[in-house]
């Protein structure tokens, strides 16, 4: 249902509702670094679209996806069925293990290789998927903006705790995208973090995407970890129907100019949260 809400201005019918999308902004040409668990690239949802890029130092199991989370979210943002950015090319950047946790070094080194690869890519069209939290890291931060400053745009979530994004890394930073959850009722996730750290919401609820196991694999999870690659595979196709290389900011700010506003419910308590729907 996710892609049927964003390509939607006014809630769609579910059972009827497609995705509906340009061919000329289907993602083609974009890197989109899922900086997650891994992607389980043999997945027939992504056609060959893709790779493994990164392993951090502190990860010693390998570089597959052997927990499914960065396999998840690399579906919402590009595969062929799953995502929003269907022609899009996937790097696999795994900072996190099996159990889903990591070392903030290795989140940076992480970042550090996607900062790398774009300029080695002659600053291309790049964008970062970064579906993971933690309390407050400066270092985390500046790692992120220094990312951004070198032209990389970054989507980030709010997380899950029901409290103020404004507290966790990396979805306080400004020159990042930050997404909280929605459900299919138009309303805020409940776990949903919230406030003005907050750019954009997203479908988080119950979303089918891409697993591992088999190349058909596929699973349904919810959580603001999957709002953010419906922005990131959004960042992608907004960046593909233009020839020339756009600024993170000039991004950030079309998605925000174009998002449908003030559809949401956003709970007693959290109104200072932004009422913009990716579109």
């Amino acid at each position: 249902w996710g892609l049927s809400r964003i390509s939607s201005r006014q809630q769609p019918d579910y059972k009827t509702a497609t995705y509906k999308y340009e061919d000329a902004s289907d993602g083609h040409g974009v890197e989109v670094y899922v900086v997650d668990t891994g992607i389980y690239v043999q997945h027939n949802d992504f056609e060959g679209r893709a790779t493994h890029g990164f392993t951090a130092p502190g990860i010693t199991e390998g570089d597959d996806d052997l927990n499914g989370h960065g396999t998840h979210v690399a579906g919402i943002i590009g595969g062929a069925e799953h995502g929003v950015a269907k022609k899009a090319s996937l790097v696999a950047v795994k900072v996190l293990n099996s159990f889903g946790s990591g070392m903030t070094s290795d989140l940076v080194a992480g970042m550090e290789y996607i900062v790398q690869q774009h300029a080695a890519n002659n600053n291309s069209k790049s964008v970062m998927n970064l579906s993971l939290g933690m309390s407050g890291s400066a270092v985390v931060d500046e790692a992120l903006e220094a990312s951004i400053r070198a032209g990389v745009s970054a989507a980030v979530v709010s997380g899950n705790s029901n409290s103020d994004a404004c507290m966790f890394s990396p979805g306080r930073v400004e020159t990042a995208l930050t997404a909280a959850a929605m459900d299919i009722t138009d309303s805020m996730l409940e776990s949903s973090n919230y406030g003005t750290c907050i750019n954009i919401l997203a479908p988080g609820s119950s979303i089918k995407s891409t697993f591992i196991g088999s190349p058909d694999a596929t699973a349904v999870m919810s959580g603001s970890s999957l709002a953010g690659p419906h922005a990131a595979g959004w960042m992608a196709r907004y960046m593909s129907a233009f020839d020339l290389s756009l600024t993170p900011a000039e991004v950030m700010e079309a998605l925000e100019e174009i998002s449908t506003k003030d559809v949401l419910n956003i709970p007693p308590g959290k109104e200072e949260t932004p009422n913009r729907l990716v579109y």
